[in-house]
């Protein structure tokens, strides 16, 4: 039997060290002994020792759908997981592994808090709940980006622009080109584009979905010192 260990912190979304994280992974070792794994990002560290039975080759955890947004540590089994696969697949998800486990983070995306409740004995309160935390979450970050870009520009320039918030809700591979059409935008700035050199050339399958249904330009936006690992015949 595997076994699992996380921090969370969703207030303030500290960052948790590898080294507190590594030890609580450590002391349950004997309840995976074929292998290990840790997930940390602001507010998040995830922790997974693994008791190989269901793909062995490829299943090891923390484990992530396409484009690394949602992440799992889980012990149990799908027991129905050989019948999701070809649903999830239909739907435009690719699988990686064999294992059980990869079911879950392409369902969350494919049925969001729908999966919570047809799928699992939680109640629709705490879904309510849940996708409020959220959405207040993610509208106190874009509040926070608005006064930075007033910050930046000016409050004349700021005012003159006049620029809007819009937080949709949806998966994002039909909300952001509905978006952008829905605002006749003439750009759509991306992060995703070209970050492996998967299928495609673009990191999973949910920025390919969004490029083929826009009409508008495009610009990916990288940090510092990235370099994109594709290449281009010359």
């Amino acid at each position: 039997m595997c076994g699992i260990t996380g921090l969370f912190d969703t207030r303030t979304r500290r960052d948790f060290g590898r080294a507190l994280l590594q030890r609580m992974n450590d002391s349950q070792a004997h309840r995976g002994p074929d292998g290990e794994g840790l997930h940390l990002e602001p507010g998040v560290g995830l922790g997974h020792r693994r008791l190989s039975i269901i793909d062995v080759a490829t299943g090891q955890q923390p484990l992530f759908n396409e484009d690394g947004s949602v992440v799992v540590v889980f012990n149990g089994e799908i027991y129905n997981y050989q019948s999701l696969i070809p649903e999830l697949q239909a739907l435009g998800h690719t699988f990686h592994t064999r294992s059980d486990t990869e079911v879950i983070v392409h369902a969350w995306e494919a049925f969001a808090e729908r999966t919570m409740i047809m799928r699992g004995d939680i109640s629709h309160e705490s879904i309510a709940k849940h996708t409020n935390q959220e959405f207040a979450l993610h509208q106190k970050g874009l509040d926070r980006l608005m006064e930075t870009m007033r910050n930046l520009v000016g409050a004349d320039v700021f005012d003159r622009l006049s620029p809007r918030l819009h937080l949709p809700k949806g998966p994002a591979k039909t909300m952001i080109a509905t978006s952008a059409a829905g605002l006749s935008a003439d750009l759509v700035v991306m992060g995703t584009v070209a970050r492996t050199g998967i299928s495609g050339l673009i990191i999973g399958n949910t920025a390919e979905a969004i490029l083929d249904q826009l009409t508008c330009s495009v610009l990916a936006v990288k940090p510092p010192g990235f370099t994109t690992p594709v290449k281009l015949d010359t």
